[in-house]
Formats: C-alpha cells, structure tokens, sequence
C-alpha cells in the first residue's frame, strides 16, 4: 500500500519494505503525528539494525567510531535520498522544515530557533526564497 495521507489516516503506523540508493532493501516505517500546538509531522524512518544489515560500514552507528565524522561517508548519500523523498512531499504540501538523521534531537533543533545550525548533526530541508533548500549534516 502506498504511503499516502488516506492510508496513514486509516491505518496509523505503516510498515513495509523499501529500495534504498544503492539498490539493498530494507524494512521501513511510516506514520503522522500530530503535535499538541497542532503542528502536523510525517516521520519516514529506517531501523538502524535492518539498515545495518544493508551496507557493512554502518557497523554500530551511532556508538563510538560508527557514530562520529566518518559515518557521513554512508550517510550522506542517503541523507540526500531522503532529501529528495522530502522535495517531492513539499510539492504536494508546502512545510516549514524537515529534518533528516537519527533520532532527531529536540534540543538541536529548538538551539537553532527556525535557522540552519552552522554545525548541524541532521540534514535540514527549508523554504528560502520560493525553493527548498537542503542543508546536509556536516558532523
């Protein structure tokens, strides 16, 4: 079933399997959130052990060596996959910002108060100017 507003309104929580970059295939999950300030979220994630399963370098990110600099080697790519994947929701529905990376960290995002942090461990996708701008992760 695709992911889509009318199968996340019915069914909640999706699951299913998806074609990564690279061409491996990995279990996924879809679901919406809707945030007390009535703020709306669609989160589209991979479990890192199942995306760990697909490229050997990942190894036991986010700890220790896996988990620094070196892990943007594998994630950059894939941040930018999910980049991609985000433009294409914003030309259906226009957002204020996406945020890619693990487990996305509250305390990051309200440090920036609406900008792209210079150093930033996500990848931020915003509206500038008319047009989508990716920022990618950087540590």
């Amino acid at each position: 079933m695709p992911l889509t507003v009318e199968s996340l309104s019915r069914f909640g929580h999706l699951y299913g399997r998806l074609t990564l970059p690279g061409g491996a295939v990995s279990v996924c999950g879809g679901l919406a959130i809707r945030m007390s300030d009535g703020t709306d979220w669609l989160n589209l994630y991979l479990p890192v052990g199942a995306l760990a399963r697909t490229d050997p370098r990942i190894g036991g990110f986010p700890f220790g060596d896996d988990g620094g600099p070196l892990s943007l080697s594998w994630r950059a790519p894939l941040d930018a996959w999910f980049a991609a994947i985000g433009a294409q929701v914003y030309r259906e529905v226009e957002f204020r910002r996406a945020i890619i990376g693990f487990e996305t960290d509250d305390a990051e995002i309200a440090a920036a108060d609406g900008a792209v942090p210079q150093r930033r461990s996500f990848g931020y996708l915003s509206p500038c100017d008319g047009e989508l701008r990716y920022h990618p992760a950087n540590v």
